[in-house]
């Protein structure tokens, strides 16, 4: 049985037919029922991760000053 999200993929035996499925899908898409938006391909991983408005902490700053 295939995982029936990306999150639940996380923990299933064998989650790769699942993820081999995401790439057909746009490598960008919301998926309502989590109410998160999913990264599929490399592209869209890099460019969200690359995406100043979606960092956790100044680039100045690698390690908080509070660690």
């Amino acid at each position: 049985m295939s995982p029936s999200d990306p999150i639940a993929a996380v923990t299933h035996d064998d989650p790769y037919p699942y993820y081999r499925e995401l790439l057909a899908r746009p490598p960008l898409w919301h998926d309502a029922s989590l109410g998160l938006w999913v990264a599929a391909s490399a592209a869209a991983v890099e460019a969200a991760l690359r995406h100043p408005a979606l960092r956790v902490r100044p680039p100045a700053e690698p390690v908080p000053k509070a660690l």
